[in-house]
């Protein structure tokens, strides 16, 4: 898949421009991925995550999803994808040395004032550090907007390897509402 980066102002790792085809979407790197908006064309690696029992049984819909229902899913996503300007919005993830899908992340307000944070990883991407160096990527540029304060994060009490994730980004547990649920905040400061 042809990509080209756009060198910015922050270092290495700086939004730039995918080219596929006659579509361009923003995008963001890391060492080993990049991530970008959904396209109508990652109908599939959509479906590889929400068709997992295992994967599902997290996240706030707790069973797989129809493929009707990841097709919606889909299309919301990409219908407006600007609708939140980078950082925050939804990306998928991909490996840059194969574009291989390792899942999905975002940093949105659609919940709360402050953004959340939240991922989603294929199996063949567990344990290999992927949930981290990507959320790292999106909260450094997060970070940088200067208004911001804070980051929020939810996951299930029984989900260790997120909070694994979380308290390696420096996240801090706080009182949750739902006593299933473990909540989270990080602070410009707190971030490693």
């Amino acid at each position: 898949m042809p990509r080209e980066i756009l060198k910015g102002l922050h270092g290495e790792e700086n939004w730039g421009t995918l080219k596929i085809g006659i579509k361009s979407t923003m995008q963001r790197e890391t060492k080993r991925t990049h991530f970008r908006r959904f396209l109508e064309a990652d109908l599939a690696h959509l479906e590889e995550l929400e068709s997992d029992p295992e994967i599902m049984r997290f996240t706030s819909f707790q069973v797989p999803q129809t493929k009707e229902a990841t097709k919606q899913r889909l299309l919301e996503l990409t219908q407006n994808p600007e609708k939140e300007k980078p950082p925050f919005g939804v990306w998928g993830a991909f490996l840059k040395e194969d574009e291989s899908f390792v899942g999905w992340l975002m940093l949105s307000r659609k919940r709360s004032s402050d953004p959340e944070l939240g991922f989603m990883l294929v199996k063949k991407a567990w344990g290999q550090g992927f949930a981290t160096e990507v959320s790292q990527g999106i909260l450094k540029e997060a970070f940088r907007e200067k208004t911001l304060q804070k980051v929020i994060a939810t996951t299930a009490l029984e989900n260790t390897a997120s909070i694994r994730v979380l308290e390696k980004l420096g996240f801090k547990r706080k009182e949750s509402a739902d006593p299933k649920l473990l909540s989270f905040q990080a602070t410009r400061d707190s971030i490693r």
